[in-house]
């Protein structure tokens, strides 16, 4: 062990005693089908350690890291036992393991000529409407921040019947502002709001 940690043989990544109690993997602290956290990370006292008896933080025959923890430390004042297996905690030594597990998608820094190169760049309604459309389209989003949906329906315009409404669900929740559910870019004389003018709205959050 080191300082409010514990380090294991042959991961060099320091695991603070907070993170490993947080992580404990038993029936009481995970639940067994669903694997949903039982408690709440500020259950963890900061001064959480394991317990002073000697073999209290111990590899096992099945190369496990076993930590006793201290009672004084347990909500309930009770003995807790926590086992870590090596690919668990080797998962969470570092950034790279944990991007490969998640199976996270690298973000890409682009220009015109680059972003216009991706094959995903468009996509129709109806195929973004199949699994294998929305994958694509989703990751298309969390590489280059940038999609284009063609061929949506536009014959409904009403803000109640439009399937703009539609489209942005396919991805997740509408958030209502003081704007209203969607709002209406149009051009009209004498606007009091830009958006409601003639000239050009570039690429910015609103519209993403």
């Amino acid at each position: 062990m080191v300082p409010g940690a514990v380090v294991v043989p042959s991961i060099s990544t320091p695991f603070p005693f907070t993170w490993l109690r947080d992580s404990c993997q038993c029936p009481s602290c995970i639940h067994p089908s669903t694997r949903q956290k039982l408690r709440e990370s500020s259950s963890v006292p900061l001064n959480v350690q394991p317990s002073n008896e000697p073999g209290a933080v111990t590899i096992s025959n099945d190369s496990k890291l076993v930590v006793q923890w201290d009672p004084r430390s347990e909500p309930d004042k009770q003995p807790h036992t926590s086992s870590y297996s090596f690919d668990f905690l080797k998962r969470y030594s570092n950034a790279e393991d944990l991007h490969s597990f998640h199976r996270d998608v690298d973000t890409v820094k682009w220009n015109a000529a680059e972003v216009s190169s991706s094959s995903a760049l468009y996509v129709s309604y109806q195929d973004l409407q199949t699994p294998s459309g929305l994958l694509k389209s989703i990751t298309q989003l969390a590489q280059y921040g940038l999609l284009f949906v063609t061929q949506v329906p536009s014959e409904k315009t009403s803000d109640q019947d439009c399937e703009l409404q539609n489209l942005a669900t396919i991805f997740g929740e509408i958030r209502e502002t003081f704007y209203g559910r969607v709002w209406d870019v149009k051009n009209i004389k004498n606007s009091k709001n830009i958006a409601y003018t003639n000239l050009n709205l570039d690429l910015h959050m609103d519209l993403l």
